[in-house]
Formats: C-alpha cells, sequence, structure tokens
C-alpha cells in the first residue's frame, strides 16, 4: 500500500493519550459522595436486597430494578448485586475450547493444505510448523484471531494463542 488512514494514535500524539483533569475527578467524586449521603440508605439497601431475591427466584427483575433506581442505587451497586447472584461470565478465548476438524474428506482443501504443511515441516526439518497468533488491543474483538488460530491448527499448525486476556 503506498497509502493509508492516519493512525489516530500517532498523528496527534498531543491528544493520543487523554488524562483527567484532577480537580474534574475530585468534583465527580464529592458529587457521588454526596449522592450517597442524601439518599435513603435504608431503601437503598432494602431495594437491593429485593433485586438480589428477585434474581435469585424466578420473579421478574424488572420491578426491583426500578426500585433501585428510585431508591438511589447506583449503576455499579446494581451489577454488583446481580454479580452477587449469578457469578461473572468470562466467555472462553483462545483456541483450546473450539472444536477440532479431526478429519479432513481426501481432496478437500483442507487435506490439501495439511499436506502442504506437513511437506513443509520436513522439508525445514521440524517437527511441525509454529504459528503465534497475536491480537493487539483489549477492545474484545478476537474472533478474526480466534478464527485464523482455530484453522491453523486444523491444518496442521502447532498454534501458540493463549486468547485476549493476557497482560504483557
Amino acid at each position: 500500500y503506498e497509502s493509508t488512514e492516519p493512525n489516530p494514535l500517532t498523528s496527534d500524539l498531543d491528544g493520543a493519550i487523554m488524562t483527567v483533569d484532577p480537580e474534574n475527578e475530585a468534583r465527580v467524586v464529592a458529587a457521588l459522595h454526596e449522592w450517597r449521603d442524601n439518599r435513603d440508605e435504608a431503601r437503598a439497601s432494602e431495594a437491593l436486597a429485593a433485586l438480589k431475591k428477585a434474581a435469585a427466584g424466578t420473579e421478574n427483575m424488572m420491578e426491583a430494578t426500578v426500585e433501585c433506581a428510585r431508591a438511589g442505587v447506583t449503576t455499579g451497586e446494581w451489577s454488583w448485586a446481580l454479580r452477587d447472584v449469578f457469578g461473572e461470565f468470562r466467555a472462553p478465548t483462545g483456541v483450546s475450547s473450539a472444536p477440532v476438524a479431526v478429519t479432513a474428506e481426501p481432496g478437500s482443501t483442507l487435506a490439501l493444505v495439511r499436506e502442504k504443511v506437513t511437506r513443509t515441516a520436513a522439508d525445514l526439518g521440524v517437527g511441525r510448523l509454529r504459528l503465534l497468533v497475536g491480537k493487539p488491543g483489549l477492545d474484545g474483538h478476537s474472533n478474526g484471531a480466534e478464527q485464523i488460530a482455530v484453522r491453523a491448527r486444523d491444518a496442521g499448525f502447532e498454534v501458540v494463542y493463549q486468547g485476549i486476556r493476557l497482560t504483557p
């Protein structure tokens, strides 16, 4: 490619990293404390308890959720109450949980690719070709990287991909 869109992370380095003004942060934290100090704490606690009870049972949680809002429960408090009941879901990432294409019909594209991968590994004098799959950023959009990793594994590569939830 001779040209591309400017990278927003490098085109304006002064604005690439946003920092919060400490005075603004202090104002927001003070407003939150004031919000909590002025609400009826007993009503908020009762609303959260009712939400947990509804979530643990079979009743509709909407009424309890609306009461939480009216009682001044924050979104964070509401979500933690639900986490207490349901736990926290973490979708699996990586290739370990993906089904393996064990067989490939003779003459199929997958079978031909497997043969080429095996031949290339033999030509190079290695047991298997190894492919490292990495995905920059933690935006949660790992489908492309995972599809490549799974298909490469199915084609006979040794794939090194641990998913997107690793820190450097």
